[in-house]
């Protein structure tokens, strides 16, 4: 296989499992009024994790802005013939996002190296709704290949994250399609007090999350032919206790990373027998300053630059 198609490979299980990973509040249109008040969970009670994520899944629909800074890492080696290859990504995103008016603030540091080669890439951008429906973006990017100059372009595609929003770990944990438990002891992010939720995710909601990145097909062509029912990954959901919002999603993706590409490489027509093994693959997610970013600011130097 190619280290091109292997890149790939790694990009889409990481775009996959971010975007599963992610709070759901930025795919929520229906925002409902801006209530602040405190949940009804009192933080001392007995509660279930099916009401615990209930509660938040309801309190994201009162979100208006959030900022969150999400880490993968992942490294494996392929192995055929006696000769093996080491791959290794590594990728930081950052940002915050204004719901209502669909702003938002990126940015992305990514490594991967393969083959004694190295893709280094560091990715900043701004968009933003206009009022016709269409979005524009400011973006630049910094690396191999890249110059680093401020680009301006526009799409009049809407920009649905909608359509994410059933893969969102806590609503199936509300819906009852994932079975999560509250894990014993103390714990903080942020500095601020947590509860813990322990669950295992299903292949099938990983199926469902690359359906929606594709354009609604069952996956796409890279993926074809794999067996979901036969991948599943662990992960940890942290709630703030005070205002019972998504904290942190902590998930170890090693099997499900090593099945996935193993069996994408036993289906592609090659005589070679080409073993997967994994070291590392985990998405690390946090979330904070809920409701606080009142709108995303672009520089002026920015739009000097991209010919505003």
């Amino acid at each position: 296989m190619r280290k091109k198609g292997i890149i790939f490979l790694g990009s889409t299980a990481i775009m996959a499992v971010s975007i599963l990973a992610g709070c759901g509040g930025s795919g929520n249109t229906d925002q409902g009024n801006n209530h602040t008040e405190s949940s009804t969970i009192d933080a001392n009670a007995e509660i279930s994790a099916d009401e615990l994520a209930k509660t938040a899944s309801e309190k994201l629909k009162e979100v208006k802005s959030y900022s969150f800074k999400t880490e993968t890492k992942m490294d494996y080696t392929m192995s055929a013939n006696g000769n093996k290859m080491d791959m290794k990504m590594d990728g930081i995103i950052s940002g915050e996002s204004v719901i209502d008016s669909k702003e938002s603030h990126l940015k992305i540091d990514y490594n991967a190296s393969a083959l004694d080669q190295d893709l280094k890439m560091d990715n900043e951008a701004y968009i933003i709704s206009e009022n016709d429906g269409s979005f524009v973006s400011y973006s630049k990017s910094n690396g191999n290949t890249e110059s680093g100059k401020w680009i301006k372009s526009e799409t009049k595609n809407n920009i649905d994250l909608e359509s994410m929003k059933n893969s969102d770990i806590i609503d199936q944990i509300a819906n009852g399609k994932i079975e999560a438990a509250i894990a014993d002891g103390s714990y903080k992010v942020n500095d601020k007090d947590v509860y813990k939720l322990e669950a295992t995710i299903p292949g099938e909601i990983f199926e469902e999350v690359y359906s929606n990145m594709y354009g609604g097909a069952q996956t796409s062509e890279a993926f074809s032919g794999a067996d979901f029912s036969q991948i599943k990954a662990k992960t940890e959901i942290y709630i703030y206790k005070d205002s019972m919002l998504p904290a942190r999603t902590y998930m170890d993706i090693k099997e499900y990373g090593e099945a996935l590409i193993q069996q994408v490489i036993d289906n592609a027509s090659t005589t070679q027998k080409v073993e997967t093994t994994f070291g590392d693959f985990f998405v690390d997610m946090t979330i904070n300053d809920y409701n606080q970013i009142d709108d995303i600011v672009i520089p002026d130097e920015v739009l000097k630059e991209a010919g505003e």
